[in-house]
């Protein structure tokens, strides 16, 4: 990666952080399971699935927890605002209602899918 995509990687990195601590609780975080313990998929490094079943296994599971209405606007919103410059209050006071309070404690496994499809796709994801 070029300098100028390593400091967008971490601009956006320190924007994931400070929108999923002002929407999620920190006893709300736990890695992304969807049925599973979170060290059965090793990713990149263990290649133990691919990233195609990974990405399907994110979305399905948020589409379970979510309804796909709830979880297509929440990706849809996502995706358009992820290089916004908007207030971080306004952005996350507006996911939380595109996913509701009790669904909002899932915006780490949103931003998970979102980065696989990113890695694995090239940014070109639905």
């Amino acid at each position: 990666a070029t300098t100028r995509e390593g400091a967008e990687d971490e601009a956006f990195g320190a924007l994931l952080r400070e929108m999923t601590a002002l929407i999620v609780p920190d006893e709300d975080i736990h890695p992304v399971a969807a049925g599973r313990d979170a060290g059965e998929w090793e990713g990149e490094t263990g290649n133990n699935e691919s990233s195609h079943e990974r990405i399907e296994e994110l979305r399905m599971y948020l589409e379970e927890q979510l309804g796909f209405d709830r979880f297509f606007a929440s990706y849809q919103y996502v995706k358009a605002n992820q290089e916004s410059d908007d207030d971080v209050d306004i952005v996350t006071a507006k996911i939380t209602e595109l996913m509701g309070d009790d669904g909002a404690k899932l915006f780490p496994q949103l931003m998970q899918l979102i980065s696989c499809e990113e890695r694995t796709y090239g940014g070109a994801a639905q």
